[in-house]
């Protein structure tokens, strides 16, 4: 699962319309389907009732996008709490260096978590 499909599920819920948030987004609708699409086979369950007309989320796309949002705004306070710190004079007892490598091993432990 990727930000940007995260971020494209809950555009498409904000909107409740694929050709709406294609519009939007500058994004196709066939991409933003195959976006959910892959969500919803990873979650294993439906996120959106499918219509002509409109996109209205289910009880477990209501669950998933009310918590993906959480993540999302705590992700951003993360962004700025570091850009804060890197552009002033941080401590150097309390920077950190992050490796690619240590995000997935964060990444996997929560998912076993």
């Amino acid at each position: 699962m990727k930000l940007s499909q995260i971020e494209q599920v809950i555009a498409v819920a904000e909107w409740r319309s694929l050709k709406r948030t294609a519009e939007e987004t500058g994004t196709s609708p066939n991409a933003l389907s195959r976006s959910i699409g892959e969500i919803e086979r990873e979650l294993g369950a439906a996120l959106f009732k499918r219509s002509s007309r409109a996109m209205p989320l289910t009880p477990v796309g209501r669950i998933f996008v009310r918590r993906a949002a959480a993540a999302l705004r705590e992700l951003e306070k993360a962004r700025q709490e570091i850009s804060q710190g890197a552009g002033g004079s941080p401590n150097p007892d309390e920077a950190h260096e992050v490796s690619a490598l240590d995000v997935e091993k964060a990444h996997r432990a929560a998912q076993l978590g």
